[in-house]
């Protein structure tokens, strides 16, 4: 972590010259990778996992239905793995969002059912109208699961493509102040330490959004989120101050014109600030996270006989206890298991968020006991 942290702003501006030749080598990176990609094998598989136990789910009831009925549920979920593959692109180059893969969860669980239902329906011998029904809704279920991932796709791209104008609003109003000769002649102190901030704040938002590119789905999409609400905030928060400075100018009004780059610099300062701050957080629960998963895995072997034979859900629950015990939180517990836990369908449902507040709260009782 205090590697990490060091290195998040390694560049230190000290004068103008240093300040040029930074934004050469910003150039020249922005050159040479200009876009922001998912690790592919992290971003593949969802969708993949997703789509395989659909078909699993459509060739279990397939026996049951005609052909055509079949071959139409299998084109609409080779459509729906399509939309989750067009999110999974537009991921690679705007950065991850485990939002949309939170909100597919539930989708998931109502395409399975709703699949078994049409198949359950056939084969218990209910009327045409009922099986016509069920049918329907297993359609329905993933024609909205493909609705959903598509709007969520077209979000993922307005939403950076908004950033990518503000980010670069922000260049050129930094730009337009640097090109005034006459701030340059008034306020020297005031424009350089102006323009020096607002580098190191550009410096830390590149920095950020690349080192999201190396971590998990769950990391990356919380660094991207905080770069973009960094980015929009510094934005509307100076947008204006070129059209200031230049009336100030006009009006030879030399305070107020220091007050308007004081007040900029001020800007991007507090934006430097609040941004390691929410970059260390995030990248405290990775770390826990990590950790926890190591400490998952040694004690479900000791719970299964060395890893031997698959737990049940109440051995996840006296692993998710240990994991308590040992100090990890409902976060760390909860996405352990999302990650770890072979009974993948109960811990989407709620149970691993369950278990880790469970967990979490009876170490707590039994420590306010020991206590009094």
């Amino acid at each position: 972590m205090e590697e990490q942290t060091n290195s998040f702003l390694t560049y230190n501006i000290k004068d103008e010259k240093d300040l040029v030749k930074f934004k050469q080598e910003k150039e020249e990176e922005k050159n040479v990778d200009n876009s922001i990609k998912v690790p592919k094998e992290a971003v593949k598989t969802d969708a993949d996992v997703y789509h395989q136990e659909i078909s699993d789910s459509l060739t279990v009831v397939e026996e049951s239905l005609d052909d055509n009925a079949a071959k139409e549920l299998r084109s609409i979920a080779d459509n729906l793995h399509t939309s989750m593959k067009n999110v999974e692109e537009a991921e690679q180059n705007c950065g991850a969002d485990q939002e949309t893969w939170d909100g597919y969860v539930p989708r998931h669980e109502n395409i399975i059912r709703t699949i078994e239902q049409a198949g359950d329906a056939k084969s218990e011998g209910k009327s045409d109208e009922e099986c016509s029904r069920a049918l329907h809704d297993a359609q329905e279920s993933m024609r909205e699961g493909a609705a959903y991932m598509q709007e969520r796709c077209e979000l993922i791209l307005q939403r950076e493509k908004e950033y990518q104008e503000q980010i670069e609003g922000l260049r050129r109003r930094i730009e337009e102040l640097e090109r005034e000769r006459e701030l340059k002649a008034q306020s020297p102190e005031e424009l350089a330490r102006c323009l020096a901030v607002s580098t190191e704040f550009l410096a830390a938002i590149d920095a950020m959004r690349k080192e999201a590119k190396n971590q998990p789905r769950i990391i990356a999409s919380e660094m991207f989120a905080a770069s973009r609400e960094s980015v929009k905030e510094a934005y509307y928060s100076v947008k204006l101050a070129p059209t200031k400075v230049k009336s100030y100018l006009k009006q030879k009004a030399h305070k107020a014109i220091d007050g308007v780059l004081h007040s900029v610099a001020g800007v991007f300062d507090k934006g430097i600030t609040a941004l390691t701050q929410r970059r260390d957080e995030i990248l405290k629960k990775s770390h826990e996270v990590q950790s926890a998963t190591e400490f998952y895995r040694d004690a479900m072997k000791q719970e299964t006989e060395d890893g031997k034979v698959q737990g049940t859900m109440e051995t996840e629950r006296r692993v998710a206890s240990r994991m308590a015990k040992a100090g990890f939180g409902v976060y760390a517990i909860e996405k352990t298991l999302h990650a770890e836990s072979p009974h993948r369908k109960e811990m989407e449902k709620g149970g691993a968020r369950n278990i880790a507040k469970d967990s979490v709260r009876e170490r707590e009782e039994q420590h306010e006991e020991k206590s009094r």
